[in-house]
């Protein structure tokens, strides 16, 4: 077999470095990630259940596997499809999203809190208003 040659280049120093200077800086995303979510407990509370979504939408935007994403958020690559596809309520999405990468280094996750609320628009009086508390996840 004949293999065609192929023409090298000049190799250009400055972008290498750059290229692993980048590379350096995603181990330590992907390392402050996976810290994170092993440390913080398995919940289905909607304010967790939208910042693993928004870490899922971010890293698959940048090209990463879903068998990567999910050993990140300690989920399998199923969950990870779902999370990718789930829409949530827009106020608790929008709140994550300005929030989610600060969490994360600040080491704090929201914990869900439910409140029983009386108003005119709901058909019985009473609603329900969720919002959330910040907690550290060495608690």
């Amino acid at each position: 077999m004949r293999y065609k040659k192929q023409h090298i280049k000049e190799i250009d120093y400055d972008e290498r470095i750059a290229y692993h200077q980048e590379q350096i800086k995603n181990l330590e995303y992907f390392k402050t990630i996976k810290h994170y979510f092993d440390r913080i407990r398995r919940t289905k509370e909607s304010y967790v259940v939208e910042l693993r979504r928004q870490v899922a939408l971010d890293l698959h935007a940048k090209g990463h596997t879903l068998s990567e994403i999910g050993r990140l958020i300690n989920r399998n690559h199923a969950t990870v499809i779902h999370l990718l596809k789930i829409k949530s309520h827009k106020y608790i999405e929008e709140e994550v999203k300005a929030n989610y990468k600060q969490w994360i280094i600040d080491e704090v996750y929201p914990q869900s809190i439910s409140q029983l609320v009386k108003g005119e628009y709901y058909k019985e009086g009473f609603g329900v208003k969720v919002y959330y508390k910040l907690k550290s996840i060495h608690d």
